[in-house]
């Protein structure tokens, strides 16, 4: 483990165990004087292949991403949080982040809000854990 991490993403899905990670993140940047940077990621992979119809969607569905980075921001810290809404599947997105950045710490919850997915293709955290450049700090 590095004596001091410089630089900490949480990855947030609007479960309660992601805004538990929310504020452990906030802890561990606080006492490390790390930037912060809240990500979630919008998966628009199963919208229908009408262009307009898709369009539309993903504009609505950024719109809402954004909204709740920023009401979870606002509710969780006085410290500057950057935020990122990602377009892609959630896990290949926090790995790529974290990779393309130079992340020393991810913070995520333990599980989020696909259950289903979960049970089918494995875990969003479990995928992170064995892909992740950096450490990752799963919060119950």
């Amino acid at each position: 483990m590095e004596a001091k991490y410089r630089f900490v993403l949480v990855a947030v899905d609007g479960s309660s165990q992601s805004k538990d990670a929310v504020h452990e993140a906030i802890a561990i940047a606080k006492r490390n004087e790390a930037e912060l940077t809240m990500l979630t990621s919008i998966d628009i992979s199963t919208i229908s292949h009408a262009p307009l119809m898709a369009r539309e969607v993903t504009s609505g569905l950024l719109i809402r991403a954004k909204d709740m980075l920023d009401d979870i921001a606002q509710d969780e810290s006085t410290m500057k949080i950057e935020k990122k809404v990602s377009v892609g599947v959630a896990k290949h997105e926090i790995v790529n982040y974290a990779k393309d950045e130079d992340i020393d710490l991810i913070v995520m919850g333990a599980t989020g809000k696909g259950a289903i997915e979960r049970v089918l293709v494995g875990s969003t955290t479990a995928y992170v854990v064995n892909h992740a450049p950096c450490n990752v700090l799963v919060v119950r």
